[in-house]
């Protein structure tokens, strides 16, 4: 059976939104733990310093994480909507080109991993 055209790129368009909007809850959640963390590490004022740049750490990779989940739980979703819209219009791209959409996917995907790199780092110091 399938889905038409315009469904399809309704549907696309509010994946896309929605990585979108996680990707900004990445950026928003990881530059305000990483200023905490910094203000935690500078100051002397703290009594547990380990502890609680740990803490931070730790959760800003566990944000990272689930954000990341999102984003592919996100991609794959966009995977089986081109496959079902591929049923009825078997030259219909992915994006504006399938390849060019795979492409921009590596950043989605590989930014929050990057920032589980740092969390993971800065938790081993």
């Amino acid at each position: 059976m399938g889905i038409d055209k315009e469904e399809f790129r309704e549907l696309k368009h509010y994946e896309h939104e929605l990585n979108n909007r996680r990707l900004t809850w990445l950026l928003t959640s990881q530059s305000l733990l990483f200023a905490a963390y910094g203000l935690v590490f500078a100051s002397d004022k703290i009594k547990d310093q380990t502890k609680v740049t740990h803490a931070i750490a730790y959760f800003g990779g566990i944000i990272a994480g689930i954000i990341w989940l999102g984003i592919v739980a996100s991609i794959i979703a966009s995977l089986y909507l081109w496959r079902d819209v591929k049923e009825k219009y078997p030259g219909e791209p992915l994006g504006v080109k399938t390849w060019t959409t795979i492409l921009s996917w590596c950043t989605d995907v590989s930014l929050p991993l990057v920032f589980i790199g740092a969390w993971w780092y800065l938790y081993r110091l």
